[in-house]
């Protein structure tokens, strides 16, 4: 019954949530068709790149929502990582990476890792300005496990919001920032470190910058 209650919410989120991307799609496409003789090509570019921007965010949703339920209704083997050429690969995305020297393996699912990491690093760069800086830290803990840690220095997140930023579809307000989301990318982080029998954690201080971390297994 819980779990019948749990999908309905979720349909019904989806739902609410594809409406707004839609219904804009939707009032583009007609606004070019019924004014193709009267808008100027800058205005038909705008409505154009207007329409790819939430076309991506359907197919962000869409994905994001698969996600979920894949690891909600698939056991996945966890294998030994070896975290300096995982990590190596998030330079693209121009973040400084401080990785400690000699990492141990670590049990993970490698691609569910990764994945994990991206959601962390775009949530970061999101909430961002351009020039801010975003580091992605691994080390090793006194316990023995390894922390990766993604850090920015952006809008940041009050202390009453911790737990609820990792809901499914909740979004941070704020007055400057408004951006879009899809509101599943942390909770896609928790459900992953949940099949790590890990968790996630945060810590922010509101207009400096936020850090988010977990802790894995050496796979010795």
């Amino acid at each position: 019954m819980e779990l019948d209650t749990a999908k309905n919410q979720l349909i019904s989120n989806v739902s609410h949530e594809l409406r707004t991307p839609l219904f804009h799609i939707k009032s583009l496409a007609e606004t070019l068709e019924d004014y193709e003789h009267v808008l100027s090509k800058e205005e038909k570019i705008h409505s154009l790149k207007m329409i790819q921007s939430e076309t991506d965010r359907l197919t962000r949703l869409v994905n994001h929502v698969l996600d979920l339920s894949k690891l909600e209704n698939l056991s996945y083997n966890l294998d030994e990582v070896e975290l300096t050429p995982l990590l190596n690969e998030a330079r693209w995305k121009d973040i400084k990476i401080e990785c400690e020297a000699n990492l141990p393996r670590v049990k993970a699912h490698k691609d569910l890792l990764w994945q994990a990491l991206c959601n962390l690093i775009e949530n970061a760069v999101k909430f961002s300005d351009a020039k801010s800086q975003i580091v992605l830290r691994a080390y090793r803990m006194p316990n023995g496990r390894v922390r990766l840690e993604v850090s920015d220095e952006g809008i940041g997140i009050a202390h009453a919001h911790y737990e609820a930023i990792f809901e499914r579809f909740w979004r941070v307000e704020n007055q400057v920032h408004t951006l879009e989301g899809t509101g599943l990318g942390l909770s896609l982080v928790k459900s992953i470190m949940n099949t790590h029998q890990s968790e996630i954690w945060v810590s922010s201080v509101l207009n400096v910058g936020s850090s988010f971390w977990f802790d894995l297994y050496d796979s010795r």
